[in-house]
């Protein structure tokens, strides 16, 4: 039980950073629009070249006879890098799709969550209804606008998702310590009973 509590309790928090770190970049999102492309192309293709070349490094240096996948995607990142870094307008495109994708995709989900949260009777479940609609309503918006219209989006959608999560995450968390004091309640009552039905027989045996 401690195990499995230790292990919802790093979940929940780990969800809650995402969903803060969301925030914040949606916030520099909206402050620089025109600037915050550059950026992300600049710092992700930094990162996939230097990640590249750690796995390039790692292939060589491992000394594996089947390890081919280390270096087919050591290449692969390398070059995606070179891409974002020397070419980061073509990398705008695809970044308005991909947050568009994913913005759609998780308004559904939070839909469903909705749903669920529902059937479960829990309390603001219907909040996640109308957070999932702007969602879905945002990612259509940003996968079909201009890049610095899009930035504007996706800071805000970002924001917005940030605080669904947030809601989402305390909502399910609060519905799972519930649960967990009704089970311990009911294992205690249990004990207590067994207890009882023992002593009863131990007496009568005396």
């Amino acid at each position: 039980m401690d195990s499995i509590k230790s292990f919802v309790k790093r979940i929940k928090w780990e969800a809650l950073l995402a969903a803060v770190l969301a925030i914040i970049i949606g916030a520099l999102f909206i402050a620089f629009p025109e600037n915050s492309g550059n950026i992300l192309c600049y710092v992700g293709g930094s990162l996939f070249i230097a990640l590249g070349l750690a796995l390039f490094i790692a292939y060589f240096s491992s000394g594996l006879l089947f390890g081919s996948y280390f270096l087919i995607i050591s290449i692969i990142l390398f070059l995606v890098g070179v891409v974002c870094v020397s070419c980061p307008e073509i990398i705008k495109g695809f970044i308005t799709v991909i947050f568009g994708i994913f913005l759609v995709a998780d308004g559904v989900t939070k839909f469903q969550l909705g749903i669920d949260g529902m059937k479960m009777g829990i309390k603001g479940a219907w909040s996640l209804f109308i957070v999932s609609v702007l969602s879905i309503v945002l990612g259509f918006i940003v996968t079909f606008g201009t890049f610095e219209d899009v930035m504007l989006f996706s800071g805000i959608s970002l924001i917005i998702d940030g605080i669904s999560d947030i809601i989402t995450t305390l909502v399910f968390s609060a519905k799972y310590q519930r649960a967990t004091r009704n089970v311990k309640r009911v294992l205690k009552n249990v004990k207590s009973d067994a207890e009882e039905v023992i002593e009863g027989t131990v007496d009568k045996d005396e």
